[in-house]
């Protein structure tokens, strides 16, 4: 398994997608990273929105995100890095 600071986009889409679908939070990718993928990256997208369709509880995609490493800080969520918090 690739550290995430060493994923693409994809991989990152993927494995978080993967981590809450295991728990019944089905999500499907939206935004720019979605127009990303479908043009071959003619639009270049930074973050990953990922749109809640299961109308799963808040608290349970937090817990979910903190098994990753991911942590909330005001309205994005942020990963770890080297000690340092980043957003994605």
């Amino acid at each position: 398994m690739k550290k995430i600071k060493n994923m693409s986009r994809v991989e990152l889409a993927a494995y978080i997608q993967d981590a809450l679908q295991a728990e019944g939070i089905p999500v499907v990718l939206s935004g720019g990273s979605a127009v990303s993928f479908y043009s071959g990256n003619k639009y270049i997208s930074k973050d990953l929105d990922l749109i809640n369709t299961g109308f799963a509880r808040r608290s349970k995609i937090k817990s979910v995100m903190g098994n990753l490493g991911f942590a909330e800080k005001g309205n994005q969520t942020l990963v770890k890095s080297g000690g340092k918090r980043k957003g994605i």
